[in-house]
């Protein structure tokens, strides 16, 4: 955080004492709110002339779980996603991501099994049954850091922008185990999808909507990871930045 403020600092400088824009990506979104909160008003007032929230998973993401539970194998189709599954478990990242309890209510389960369902509101029971207690811990540990439903202050412009209309995991389904198929966890699981970025649920995504003054922008059938090069982006960040189109 101190690097940050330090590159923010030099920006202003070296832009002759011009505001900074700070873009914040998908958990950069997160990191952005974090740093925030290390710095008085008057310093954002004097250094930061827009925060652009772009694609921030703000309420957590139901793919985070399913990282949890069964793994992912990043489209890496030769290897199971069981395999990536313990280094993946250890990443305090993937715990802070899961769903936020606030958002997703007891009666919708996230994941469904032959014998328990699972929603947010049961993530001791479930990292219990999973064996990785520690993964509470680590959830219970990373959540205070940040709250992406908490207004970032003393910025002057705040943009919350992000994708829509793209099949987006909203829950799980395991089925019962078969001689040849595995059971919860280490099975692979049907994702029933709900409308979100491909990888954030709209839910989560557009919860900066409600940041003070913020403005929302929603860009239809942008992804998740995609939308950095989307042309619409690109031009909203030269409107803001006051760059001349290449048009």
């Amino acid at each position: 955080m101190i690097r940050l403020r330090q590159l923010v600092e030099e920006t202003y400088v070296n832009a002759a004492n011009k505001p900074v824009v700070l873009l914040g990506h998908s958990l950069g979104s997160l990191y952005t709110l974090a740093f925030f909160a290390t710095v008085p008003d008057t310093w954002k007032q004097k250094y930061i002339k827009a925060f652009l929230s772009v694609s921030g998973p703000l309420g957590g993401s139901v793919k985070a779980l399913k990282i949890e539970a069964s793994g992912d194998n990043f489209g890496i189709y030769i290897r199971s996603p069981v395999s990536f599954r313990p280094v993946q478990r250890s990443l305090p990242s993937t715990a802070f991501l899961l769903p936020d309890p606030r958002l997703w209510p007891p009666s919708e389960p996230l994941i469904i099994t032959p014998t328990v369902n699972y929603s947010a509101h049961d993530y001791e029971k479930f990292f219990q049954d999973i064996n990785f207690a520690v993964g509470y811990e680590l959830m219970r540990n990373t959540k205070s850091s940040v709250d992406g439903l908490i207004s970032p202050t003393g910025v002057n412009e705040i943009y919350c922008i992000h994708g829509s209309n793209l099949p987006t995991t909203y829950h799980m389904i395991y089925s019962e185990p078969t001689f040849y198929r595995s059971g919860f966890p280490d099975q692979y699981p049907t994702l029933v999808p709900g409308n979100g970025d491909g990888t954030v649920h709209m839910r989560s995504l557009e919860l900066c909507r409600f940041w003070a003054g913020a403005k929302h922008v929603v860009l239809d059938g942008a992804e998740h990871l995609q939308i950095v090069g989307d042309p619409r982006l690109i031009d909203l960040v030269r409107q803001i930045i006051g760059a001349r189109s290449h048009d």
